[in-house]
């Protein structure tokens, strides 16, 4: 039997520990793998969050980039199989 995880993100708001206010919903859910406890990477900048999971399971590449809408709960963006050192989130306006 395989054994499943989920893996979910939660927002709150620093200061005060409560959901953060700007958050549609405070709960993220990211995915179920059967390969538990990743490491991850992540960096916020305005709306956008880029999360970065990293499963270092020989056999299979289940490793993402996964980029949120942080505020509406949406999915912009998915990588798989991916080989990466380091990142960085800019937030580019006219």
């Amino acid at each position: 039997m395989r054994e499943e995880h989920d893996i979910e993100m939660f927002l709150f708001e620093y200061s005060t520990g409560k959901p953060h206010p700007k958050a549609k919903s405070s709960r993220i859910f990211i995915m179920t793998s059967e390969f538990p406890k990743p490491s991850l990477m992540c960096e916020i900048v305005g709306e956008n969050l880029v999360l970065i999971l990293n499963f270092s399971h020989p056999h299979e590449a289940a490793d993402r980039i996964l980029i949120w809408d942080w505020c509406e709960n949406i999915l912009k963006a998915v990588s798989v199989d991916i080989w990466y050192s380091t990142f960085t989130v800019t937030n580019h306006e006219d």
